[in-house]
């Protein structure tokens, strides 16, 4: 196998941020598991732009992440934040 196919895992909190970016540019939460996906196609984006190249790139979303929203609130902190930003308000 190619090795400049194969991912290196990132880090936890950095790889569920992409879910969290795909939401915001596409309206759709992915679930957890799709995140390595995402994390590919983005590193291969970016490669294709430095390269100058234009490619078609195809991946694959496991599903939605609906489900998982308690898990992206533990491990990005996204309850905390929104209590302080409710306090900040009140």
């Amino acid at each position: 196998m190619d090795p400049d196919l194969l991912h290196q895992p990132v880090e936890k909190v950095l790889l569920l941020h992409l879910p969290l970016m795909f939401l915001r540019t596409e309206g759709f939460l992915p679930a957890p598991e799709s995140a390595y996906s995402i994390a590919c196609t983005i590193d291969e984006a970016l490669k294709c732009k430095e390269q100058g190249v234009e490619k078609v790139i195809a991946f694959n979303v496991s599903g939605h992440g609906f489900i998982d929203m308690e898990g992206y609130t533990e491990v990005l902190g996204l309850e905390s934040e929104t209590m302080q930003k409710a306090a900040a308000k009140a």
